[in-house]
């Protein structure tokens, strides 16, 4: 039970750090006792990562962090148009946003460029839906 407790404290967290029209379909089991019994499919929403945003150099491109997650596997991807993303689920999404320009990622951060016409105030939602998306698939 000690090792629900510590999952259910960083869920807590994750909670609190999100906006509702960013990550609404968030679901945290009580502390009192369920209404009903969740089927596995509805626990695994619990085991999230937590999706941090940071500002690079570049002011048109901000690196995005997934705690306890990697974001590919191994290696490198880089794709500086939609048709080189297109054999790639994240990259293809992603360029399938108005105002990407490049994608780069490790596995341990994803950094989206955009073009400097577009207003991050728009497209960091939809970055965050799609790799939290894309993270949960997988």
């Amino acid at each position: 039970m000690t090792y629900f407790n510590s999952l259910l404290g960083k869920m807590r967290a994750v909670r609190t750090e999100y906006h509702a029209e960013y990550y609404a379909p968030f679901v945290l089991f009580s502390e009192s006792k369920p209404s009903r019994t969740r089927s596995i499919g509805e626990s695994l929403h619990l085991f999230m990562p937590t999706i941090s945003i940071h500002p690079t150099p570049n002011p048109d491109s901000l690196k995005f962090t997934a705690e306890g997650a990697l974001i590919i596997s191994s290696g490198m991807l880089a794709f500086n148009s939609a048709a080189e993303a297109a054999d790639h689920d994240l990259g293809q999404a992603l360029f399938g946003l108005d105002g990407v320009t490049n994608v780069f990622a490790l596995p341990q951060f994803l950094t989206v460029t955009k073009a400097p016409a577009t207003d991050w105030n728009g497209l960091v939602g939809d970055v965050r839906r799609i790799l939290s998306d894309y993270l949960s698939s997988r």
